[in-house]
């Protein structure tokens, strides 16, 4: 696929990422001239019809979707040879997952920096109507990273399902099975696995599944197979801090914040972005929302 030119306007100069999704192709804009990325489907999911009507509704959407930390969407379309494919600004960074790799944890005023930047990117999209549902550190770009300029950038809002129309699993769309859903396993809301609704606040569980592995280098819930993980997530309360990093120096507030989020049903976390932010905030005893972040948007 390196060198074919989408619709005549993005040609793809290499493979920079695959996915259970698609291919991610680092492209050049032919007129006017730029860098971009361009995400192809996968033939296998692109040849299920409410796929294409799903990512049609979307892209429709996310088009008028704009944030300072959301990736942006520059066009999409449906190329005659590849199929579906979305356009997005090339952003130099690495994800936060790449970055977790190498450092592993975190300081509890850095995480709340980010927390503020994602909410406030989540509180836009939920007020259009959008769900992430695969909120993860892979998909949170780190710009300027370990700089006074460091910040973050939402990435794959474009393959959301819209929280007004029923979720469709990916499983479901390709004939597969599955209550899993679309989403990865570690950070899925246990409403998700049990088969239940699904609608914004799942986004807040998957944040506190993010922040528990930031500030104590673990995930909450482990086990020997994937079903052990999901079982544990219905059914057990995620470890305290101090049983998997003993000796650590995080707020309580905070750890009672994250736990909040990690609730097993939606009415118990946090319900809006917004309320999230502000917790964080009040926990770490640190000033960090500023009014432009939530400002524009109603509740």
């Amino acid at each position: 696929m390196v060198g074919h030119t989408f619709l005549g306007r993005y040609r793809a100069v290499r493979l920079i990422g695959e996915g259970g999704m698609g291919q991610v192709f680092f492209a050049r804009q032919l007129s006017p001239p730029r860098e971009v990325v361009v995400k192809v489907m996968h033939e296998r999911i692109a040849a299920a019809p409410r796929f294409r009507q799903t990512f049609e509704q979307e892209m429709t959407l996310m088009a008028r979707l704009r944030h300072p930390h959301i990736v942006e969407q520059l066009d999409a379309g449906v190329d005659p040879l590849r199929g579906p494919f979305l356009v997005l600004e090339y952003l130099p960074g690495t994800s936060l997952e790449q970055l977790r790799r190498r450092q592993r944890r975190f300081a509890p005023g850095r995480v709340g920096r980010w927390v503020v930047q994602f909410c406030s990117a989540l509180h836009t999209a939920h007020a259009a109507g959008v769900v992430h549902r695969d909120l993860k550190p892979e998909n949170l770009m780190v710009l300027d990273p370990d700089t006074a300029d460091e910040r973050i950038k939402v990435m794959d809002f474009g393959l959301a399902q819209l929280s007004a129309v029923p979720h469709i699993a990916l499983e479901k769309l390709t004939g597969t099975c599955g209550h899993i859903g679309g989403g990865t396993p570690d950070f899925l809301p246990p409403e998700q696995v049990r088969g239940d609704g699904v609608d914004h606040r799942g986004d807040f569980y998957s944040v506190g599944v993010m922040l528990f592995q930031l500030l104590t280098g673990r995930l909450p819930f482990t086990g020997p197979g994937v079903a052990d993980v999901l079982l544990a997530r219905v059914e057990k309360a995620p470890p305290r801090f101090a049983d998997v990093f003993p000796g650590h120096d995080i707020p309580p507030g905070v750890e009672a914040v994250i736990r909040q989020c990690l609730a097993k049903y939606p009415n118990e976390r946090p319900q809006c972005a917004r309320e999230l932010a502000e917790a964080f905030e009040q926990a770490l005893g640190e000033r960090l929302i500023r009014p432009s972040d939530f400002a524009g948007v109603a509740e």
